[in-house]
C-alpha cells in the first residue's frame, strides 16, 4: 500500500500533465476510449437546449464543458 505523502506526492507530479493526458491520441490506457465514453454519456442523457443538468461526479467536468 502505497503512503498518504507518497500518494499526494505522486498526484501533485502528475497534476503538471494531466489535461495533456486526456487530450492525446496516444495517451494509452486508462484513456483509451476517453472520449467515446464522454460522447455515449451524453448521447445517454439525452439533454436538450434549454434543460438543465446536475453533473454529480468527480472529475474535470469536462462533460459540463462540452459543446
Amino acid at each position: 500500500m502505497v503512503s498518504q505523502p507518497r500518494r499526494a506526492h505522486l498526484f501533485d507530479r502528475w497534476a503538471g500533465s494531466y489535461d495533456a493526458e486526456f487530450t492525446s491520441s496516444d495517451a494509452g490506457f486508462p484513456f483509451d476510449g476517453y472520449d467515446m465514453v464522454l460522447k455515449e454519456a451524453v448521447r445517454r442523457a439525452a439533454a436538450g437546449p434549454g434543460m438543465r443538468v446536475l453533473d454529480l461526479g468527480i472529475s474535470k467536468s469536462v462533460v459540463v464543458l462540452w459543446e
